[in-house]
């Protein structure tokens, strides 16, 4: 059987709060309202197209209700 591996470079929640600047419980709110990331049992793991989409969420404006 052959078995096919890839690497893809991730960073935990907190590595993307670090950069971002954000807390790490206010980053992790807006990654669980938008599905930004891979999960692992309870740990949080950001690929590059995650970050980048986290990126566009929290720089959009809030919707009006």
């Amino acid at each position: 059987m052959a078995v096919s591996a890839f690497s893809v470079r991730t960073i935990t929640a907190a590595e993307a709060a670090e950069r971002l600047g954000y807390s790490l419980r206010a980053l992790r709110s807006v990654i669980d309202r938008h599905g930004l990331c891979l999960r692992l049992g309870r740990r949080r793991r950001l690929t590059e197209a995650h970050f980048l989409a986290l990126q566009s969420a929290l720089s959009s404006p809030c919707r009006s209700t």
